[in-house]
C-alpha cells in the first residue's frame, strides 16, 4: 500500500554515471525501464517505455521478443545513451 502511494520519481541522468537498461517482452508486449545509481547507491529511474506487438511480432520467439524490445529502447532512447555507457541487464 505504501508503494502505491509514493509511486517512483524520474530523475535526469547525470553524465559522469553509467546507465543502466533494462528490458522484458511478453507475449503480447516490450516494456523498457532507463535508470542510473544515485549517490547513495540506489537505482532510480529515469525513462519508462512500452509498447504493444503488432501481430507479426507475437510469432517471434522469446529471444526474437527480447532483442526487439533492446532495439526499440535503442531507438526510442538514443539521446540518453549516446554520450554514455549502458548496461544492459
Amino acid at each position: 500500500k505504501r508503494f502505491l502511494l509514493s509511486p517512483p520519481t524520474l530523475m535526469p541522468p547525470k553524465l559522469d554515471r553509467p546507465l543502466i537498461l533494462y528490458s522484458r517482452a511478453t507475449d503480447v508486449s516490450l516494456a523498457c525501464m532507463l535508470a542510473q545509481e544515485d549517490d547513495n547507491k540506489r537505482e532510480r529511474v529515469i525513462y519508462f517505455i512500452s509498447r504493444t506487438l503488432l501481430d507479426y511480432e507475437t510469432r517471434y520467439t522469446q529471444a526474437e521478443r527480447e532483442c526487439l524490445a533492446i532495439v526499440f529502447a535503442t531507438k526510442r532512447l538514443r539521446h540518453y545513451m549516446l554520450n554514455q555507457e549502458t548496461k544492459v541487464m
